[in-house]
């Protein structure tokens, strides 16, 4: 499957961030504090009412209370960074697209519930359904919505989050029981080529590259 520049872009950066900070892991909360950094993933959250700081912030102090740091290492994958991008790459297929997209990613993260990333956006005010109807009219970066919401789905989503009532509860996970040694899958393969890329430096560079990826 191919891969967007937008997605090759984010989790370069996502793996860069764990590296300078000399976190031990890789994580879904790299990737979404990563995407942050980017005017596409900006605006979307933005659309959906998103408070952005308290995102910022919340990764920040995940990204201090929760993740060891280790000198001299390469970040360690986690099992729900390879849920990610698993799930993204699933949806990518069973939406019948050729390429993976920023928006398989996005749901993807906000769908890892067992983890961080999906608590923070929840309290940010993000909501599924906004969010696939923001995603589904598209963006500038964008010709046309990657996802479809019909009648039945929307109302669904809808009933669910009427249901969802109260505080949003912190994930009980400790981060080190997700990490898991890399499998022999196709989609694991994936994931893991995509930070051994990343490492070696071969996905396209994030400093100065934001306004030619915005022409794509």
């Amino acid at each position: 499957m191919k891969i967007s520049r937008h997605v090759q872009a984010i989790i370069n950066a996502a793996y860069n961030e764990a590296k300078i900070r000399s976190h031990e892991y890789l994580t879904p909360e790299h990737v979404l504090y990563a995407a942050l950094s980017f005017n596409e993933v900006q605006e979307i959250f933005t659309a959906c009412g998103a408070d952005l700081d308290q995102i910022r912030k919340g990764m920040e102090n995940y990204f201090e209370q929760k993740v060891p740091v280790v000198q001299n290492a390469e970040p360690t994958q986690t099992v729900g960074f390879q849920s990610v991008l698993e799930r993204a790459v699933l949806h990518s297929q069973s939406s019948q697209k050729d390429q993976l997209e920023v928006s398989d990613i996005l749901v993807s993260l906000y769908d890892e519930e067992r983890n961080y990333c999906a608590y923070y956006l929840r309290k940010a005010g993000v909501k599924r359904l906004e969010l696939l109807e923001v995603l589904s009219h598209g963006t500038r970066f964008s010709d046309e919505g990657d996802f479809e919401l019909d009648k039945d789905e929307r109302a669904k989503l809808l009933e669910e989050e009427l249901e969802e009532t109260g505080e949003e509860e912190e994930p009980q996970v400790e981060q080190e029981s997700r990490v898991k040694p890399a499998r022999k899958g196709a989609l694991e393969r994936f994931s893991i080529n995509l930070t051994t890329l990343a490492k070696e430096g071969k996905l396209e560079p994030v400093i100065g590259r934001e306004q030619e990826l915005e022409r794509t």
